[in-house]
């Protein structure tokens, strides 16, 4: 990547290994928080980044034994649950139990309409991040211990957010 008064120029790779040399008056670097576009500083002994990583799946729920409609399991309904970070699901795994306190996450709840329900299992942050299968294996062991039986699931999120790292260089 190269500046000038004038513009800039890039020269990209193609799918064959070949490259191209694009001129523009402006080129919006769309690569993230790994791009190899900006230069950034360099601080010695600066933590490498965090990682927040997600699953998220819009379910539908079986309410066919369920007496009482305005919950699905602890969760009102009527609300959104943000930062459920209990973790009574592991009591019996002391093993799994430590395991989950050294990389904690949480459980959004997001009910939608009748049994339609959004819930997502996060890692706020961890170095190194969660996989997410992880996050997935513990979203339905926590929908599982609260008797929560997803009988179809609609659609389904990965999340993936750096945190921290270093900071692009000044000119």
């Amino acid at each position: 990547l190269i500046h000038d008064e004038s513009g800039s120029t890039i020269v990209l790779q193609k799918a064959d290994k070949t490259s191209v040399s694009v001129r523009s008056k402006i080129i919006v670097d769309c690569t993230g928080h790994e791009t190899k576009l900006v230069f950034k500083e360099g601080r010695d002994g600066s933590l490498p980044p965090g990682f927040q990583i997600a699953y998220g799946a819009l379910v539908t729920v079986d309410e066919t034994d369920v007496s009482d409609t305005t919950h699905v399991g602890p969760y009102d309904k009527e609300a959104m649950t943000l930062f459920d970070y209990r973790t009574d699901h592991y009591d019996s795994d002391p093993v799994a139990l430590k395991k989950v306190e050294g990389a904690p996450t949480f459980m959004y709840a997001m009910p939608l309409k009748d049994n339609r329900i959004f819930f997502e299992e996060t890692s706020l942050v961890a170095r190194p991040a969660l996989s997410f299968q992880e996050c997935k294996d513990r979203c339905f062991k926590r929908l599982e211990h609260l008797g929560i039986k997803v009988v179809d699931i609609e659609e389904e999120e990965f999340c993936y957010i750096p945190m921290g790292g270093a900071l692009p260089a000044k000119a």
